[in-house]
């Protein structure tokens, strides 16, 4: 019988073409911060195995934060416990807001004070010691994957931002529950709330109208609790495509000025259906409303 090594040997030797021979990814950079040498042994060996690159090993905070920085791996693995002054919670801390590398934290303490005092980090996995090859590769993989998702997010909500800072109209945004996740400057400098103070508020803090026809003075009916931008959230997340809100009503800033304006909800959802955020978009009543 022949087999399939004779046949390669017989046949003449055919370069791949350019659509089939891809070149192989690079393998992703690990960095292994553990402090007892065996254990660190056995990890760098199951991690070659897998396919990946050692960025770097470390065995206590210190040298592990320097070494990170200079290295710059893909993913951290990190014990959580280390000797030294610096825990691995600690070194995560400083990692998360520097260089936003994903961290699995290793453990061989499962109670939940340390799970609670690391959650505080947003690691992106966890391994419990001792764990097997496939279980370190399952976590490694996740992390990357995790990571790789949210810098995609961040990415477009930068460009979001700086897409609506350009607008001629006040935007707000809100995720689906209502709360503030986004304004422009504009829509800062209409209702004079700034956006580290309205962020996270539901938008009916931020947002409330009175009729044109009352007045504050006078005892005209404000809308303090924002029903009014609440219905018009509720209907669109409803299904509802575009929902302009009352052409009698003034907005009632932050220093309880009167603003007059125009303005419609709509809300964004992706390929699914499922809504991601909603925009609430204002003019001076003054303008014509721009619909984009």
């Amino acid at each position: 019988m022949t087999t399939q090594l004779e046949l390669q040997q017989a046949s003449p030797s055919v370069p791949p073409s350019p659509a089939t021979a891809a070149a192989p990814a690079a393998a992703k950079r690990v960095m292994v911060v553990e402090d007892e040498s065996v254990i660190s042994l056995d990890i760098k060996t199951s991690l070659m195995r897998l396919g990946y690159s050692i960025a770097g090993v470390a065995a206590s905070g210190d040298i592990a934060l320097r070494k990170i920085r200079e290295s710059r791996p893909d993913v951290i693995l990190m014990d959580i416990h280390l000797k030294g002054e610096m825990t691995g919670i600690d070194v995560s801390e400083q990692v998360r807001s520097e260089l936003q590398i994903p961290i699995v934290f290793l453990t061989a303490n499962a109670d939940s004070s340390t799970f609670k005092e690391a959650n505080q980090t947003d690691p992106y996995g966890y391994l419990l010691k001792p764990f097997e090859e496939k279980e370190l590769g399952i976590a490694i993989e996740i992390a990357l994957h995790k990571h790789e998702k949210e810098q995609i997010i961040r990415s477009s909500e930068h460009w979001y931002a700086t897409a609506f800072q350009s607008l001629s109209e006040a935007v707000i945004a809100t995720d689906r529950h209502g709360d503030v996740v986004f304004m422009n400057a504009l829509a800062e400098s209409m209702t004079q709330w700034p956006l580290a103070k309205a962020l996270d508020r539901p938008v009916g803090d931020v947002l409330a109208f009175q009729k044109k026809d009352e007045s504050a003075e006078s005892g005209g009916k404000i809308d303090p609790t924002g029903s009014v931008v609440n219905a018009a959230l509720s209907a669109v997340l409803e299904g509802v495509g575009v929902m302009s809100l009352p052409s009698q009503a003034q907005l009632l800033t932050r220093s309880f000025q009167m603003a007059p304006v125009e303005g419609h909800v709509v809300a964004m959802r992706d390929s699914t259906g499922y809504v991601t955020h909603v925009d609430l978009k204002l003019v001076p009543s003054a303008q014509q409303l721009l619909y984009t």
